[in-house]
């Protein structure tokens, strides 16, 4: 692609207000055109002229601080690689001198003129770093609730499903891994024990990446089961000869629709942020695993930094702990009520700390002490009788016996206490269950009691008819002339469909169930239409409300969305549309009026 036309495309895309104005392919050939032309510039002026427009151009369509964190690195980077691949020349005209400290060391060299130019100033990304901690700050005073049991259901039937973006959705929270860790680069191997797994490619972590244990929100052997499953989708299996970032690019948009379609109900959007994604994910892994699979004498921040890949091996021991662990602090675990749950012990309690996640309690000083103890107590009852030592020893056996008698009672009530908590959730969906399925029959029972009103108007239209074939036509007070005689057939102008004739006038026939399904039938390809070409906030979704609003009964709309709903559901996905509350807020007159007008067209041809 010439650069001048992707230049032209970029601007189209920002003039249209596009959300996508540059896409990652375009981004990498700007930086390629970039570096053709800095290996042409041989002094300060035109290198700084070069910098200066090509940071503007981005400037065009995004701002400084998208910029600074996405774009600008890149360069950088490409600008390294080319210095190291000698496709840029190093002079004195193209170089200046800079200095910088390195564990307290004072370090001078020169470095490329565009490497310190393309960034924009300390006092920029000083006050970025402060507006960020501002944010981060604030999204931790106000962290969401989340109820892990509903979460984990929804992600396992995710993994079930037949759609590889869904599948990844589901994985992104039972494993807590990164999206190209999920889609390629991630390997996951079992261990002793059934929640946890060895995982390797490690994402951030450079070139070959030590392999460490993290814990899993399912059994550890239907969970690889399930990533096998989902490697084997076509869709995937394409992707693993590409990069990790351009493996996401392809996939993050799909993927991140999935996760707002099947979560939006149980996962709050964090503070400051407008929609959910494989991130909001990753952070809700983090809160879950902290309250069910922490070892109890780990803080939740050693913990979270280690499972979330962000302090491992030796980091982990010796470097302190890690800032970027913050950035997934913001949701916290409530009951199923709605209040704040503290670390539940069921798992580890079952199946023992996850290996390698489980810091070794110090326990040499507390042995010496007690050895010091019990030497003490021998010698001081070295003169007592055979039979009193004896006594004594059967007595530390016994309080040991007991310690241990308490210790497995606790153990056992801690089970009791979360089986009783499973049996009352098992109660309480199936209340919800019942409850859903009343609802379902009540609604079914007004339709039937409908059709029945129907069937009892037919019946009397029928007897109608059959007295005017008998002979016995209903004459109204106002007609003149007489009933036909017996033997003599009705008139051809007696038609047996006209409703009979009351007071002088005739009553408007409703319209049937029937009708009211042909006529939804017929409107239900105008969302397609209408939607077509619109930009997302434009559009309208089908639902029983818009139906409403057009004059049908919410009867018939019921029965004709139960009988559609794959169709209705495809049409909204067409359109981009996952919520049922995206009409919210909206002014659907403009699509009423476009069904009645489209509607007037069919009647009159």
């Amino acid at each position: 692609m010439e650069r001048a036309q992707l230049i032209a495309e970029y601007r189209e895309r920002i003039a249209e207000e596009k959300k996508i104005k540059l896409k990652s392919t375009e981004l990498d050939f700007l930086i390629e055109y970039f570096i053709e032309a800095l290996a042409k510039k041989k002094n300060k002026r035109e290198i700084v002229s070069l910098c200066r427009e090509e940071i503007a151009l981005l400037e065009e369509g995004y701002p400084q601080t998208t910029v600074a964190k996405n774009q600008l690195p890149k360069y950088r980077k490409a600008i390294t690689t080319a210095i190291e691949e000698n496709s840029i020349p190093l002079t004195t005209a193209t170089t200046e001198a800079v200095s910088y400290q390195v564990d307290g060391e004072e370090i001078a060299e020169r470095q490329h003129r565009a490497y310190g130019l393309m960034k924009y100033s300390k006092e920029f990304y000083e006050a970025e770093r402060g507006v960020a901690a501002k944010k981060n700050n604030e999204q931790q005073d106000r962290r969401k609730p989340i109820y892990p049991q509903a979460l984990i259901e929804i992600a396992v039937e995710c993994i079930k499903s037949r759609s590889p973006y869904q599948v990844a959705a589901g994985l992104a929270l039972l494993t807590g891994r990164r999206l190209s860790e999920i889609l390629i680069k991630g390997k996951f191997k079992a261990t002793a024990h059934p929640y946890a797994v060895e995982f390797y490619g490690q994402q951030k972590k450079g070139v070959n990446p030590p392999p460490f244990v993290i814990p899993v929100l399912l059994p550890a052997s239907e969970l690889i089961e399930a990533i096998d499953r989902f490697r084997q989708f076509t869709t995937i299996e394409n992707l693993k000869e590409l990069s990790a970032h351009e493996a996401e690019s392809q996939t993050h948009e799909k993927i991140n629709r999935q996760v707002r379609k099947q979560f939006e109900d149980v996962l709050p959007v964090i503070e400051g942020r407008e929609r959910l994604s494989v991130h909001s994910l990753r952070g809700a892994y983090a809160a879950i695993a902290t309250q069910r699979l922490r070892p109890s004498q780990q803080t939740p921040q050693r913990f979270a930094q280690a499972i979330l890949g962000h302090s491992i091996g030796e980091e982990q021991v010796a470097q302190k702990n890690s800032s970027a662990t913050e950035h997934y602090n913001r949701y916290y675990t409530v009951d199923q009520k709605g209040h704040p749950t503290n670390f539940d012990p069921y798992i580890t309690e079952r199946y023992g700390a996850i290996p390698a996640l489980s810091p070794e309690v110090e326990t040499a000083n507390i042995s010496v002490i007690n050895e010091e103890e019990e030497d003490s107590k021998l010698k001081s009852v070295a003169v007592a009788p055979d039979d009193l030592i004896e006594l004594m020893t059967q007595q530390s056996l016994a309080i040991a016996q007991l310690a241990q008698s308490v210790s497995e009672l606790k153990a056992g009530n801690s089970r009791l206490h979360k089986e009783n908590e499973i049996i009352e959730n098992e109660q309480d969906a199936a209340f919800v269950a019942l409850a859903s399925k009343n609802k379902k029959l009540e609604s079914e029972l007004e339709a039937l009691r409908i059709q029945n009103q129907e069937l009892k108007a037919q019946q009397a239209k029928l007897a109608q008819i059959q007295k005017v074939l008998g002979g016995e036509t209903v004459i109204d007070k106002d007609q003149t002339e007489p009933p036909p005689p017996q033997d003599q057939e009705p008139p051809n102008d007696i038609k047996p469909s006209k409703a009979p004739v009351q007071d002088g006038k005739s009553k408007e026939k409703q319209p049937s169930h029937s009708q009211a399904s042909q006529r939804l039938e017929r409107i239900l390809p105008m969302f397609r239409d209408f939607n077509a070409g619109k930009d997302f906030g434009e559009t309208i979704a089908i639902t029983q409300s818009i139906f409403s609003s057009i004059g049908v009964s919410r009867p018939a709309i019921k029965a004709f969305m139960e009988e559609h709903q794959q169709d209705i559901e495809e049409l909204n996905n067409q359109a981009g549309i996952t919520s049922s509350r995206h009409n919210k807020g909206k002014d659907v007159d403009g699509f009423v009026n476009y069904v009645k007008e489209r509607e007037s067209e069919i009647d009159n041809q």
